[in-house]
């Protein structure tokens, strides 16, 4: 994994830090885009968080299911002494007080949820730019290597005294 080790990792706060004091925008490590997020979270964040994990569970499905289903069999049982009777408009009421409240804290924690997914783009993008100039610097340096390792081949073919013969000898046949 990238920067996975603590010695990647006090190199990347070091340099982190340097970036800080120069005025430069800091890199995010990719391991620690998560904490990051959190850490730029506010009270209100952690909040619709909370909520918006409650509201958008199937847990919370089956309660309402539950209590809508029980609120509807204990309004049919008392029958003339039911404080809502059908059609229920307390029951209703209290749903509608639901879908308003719910509806705009999922809509807070899907925009912190985006959020979120730009802030992993953000670090990945910084990773593919580091990796493709660390890629680029790699191909100069091996193409510089292929030319040296050209030149001194040709310098060895310039230099070198083909064997000879030795004399009384017969030459190998090429079959």
């Amino acid at each position: 994994m990238f920067l996975s080790t603590k010695h990647h990792l006090a190199i990347f706060r070091e340099h982190k830090q340097r970036a800080l004091e120069s005025g430069l925008p800091p890199i995010l490590n990719p391991n620690e885009v998560h904490e990051e997020f959190k850490a730029r979270l506010g009270v209100n964040g952690k909040v619709a968080t909370v909520l918006t994990g409650i509201y958008g569970s199937m847990w919370f499905v089956y309660f309402l299911v539950l209590i809508t289903a029980g609120w509807m069999l204990l309004q049919s049982f008392l029958s003339k002494k039911a404080f809502d009777p059908y059609p229920y408009a307390f029951l209703l009421f209290c749903g509608n007080l639901i879908q308003l409240v719910g509806g705009p804290i999922i809509q807070v924690g899907q925009n912190l949820s985006s959020a979120h997914s730009e802030l992993r783009a953000e670090a990945d993008y910084e990773v593919n730019k580091k990796s493709f100039a660390d890629i680029e610097a790699m191909q100069a340096r091996l193409e510089k290597l292929e030319l040296e390792n050209h030149e001194l081949l040709q310098w060895l073919k310039e230099h070198t005294v083909s064997p000879q013969p030795i004399k009384g000898s017969r030459p190998k046949s090429q079959s």
